[in-house]
């Protein structure tokens, strides 16, 4: 199963949680929202941010300046997998101007 599971990080460095079969999860399994394509969107059907891959780790930003997809109607909660160890908490990075973090 960890094959498939990818690690989401905060600019912080902390690790948020993880991707499984475009499912978010937090490190320690709440389900927090989905993604579709490259988009996350929330329990409520809020967006909250695109993926972003920067220097190999994944992360979760906003663009202050985009105007918001219309939220989407929310999604039932999948059955939580097994929750992971979660990884170490890596560098903090500065997200690019007019980003932030989506979670």
């Amino acid at each position: 199963m960890t094959e498939n599971i990818k690690y989401i990080y905060r600019t912080s460095g902390f690790n948020l949680g993880f991707l499984y079969n475009n499912n978010i999860f937090s490190r320690d399994g709440q389900y927090l929202g989905w993604v579709e394509k490259k988009y996350a969107w929330d329990t409520s059907g809020n967006y909250r941010g695109e993926l972003t891959n920067l220097n190999g780790n994944i992360y979760i930003l906003k663009n202050l300046y985009m105007i918001e997809p219309i939220p989407r109607i929310p999604k039932v909660p999948p059955v939580p997998p097994v929750v992971p160890n979660p990884p170490v908490n890596i560098v903090p990075i500065v997200p690019p101007i007019g980003y932030i973090d989506g979670f």
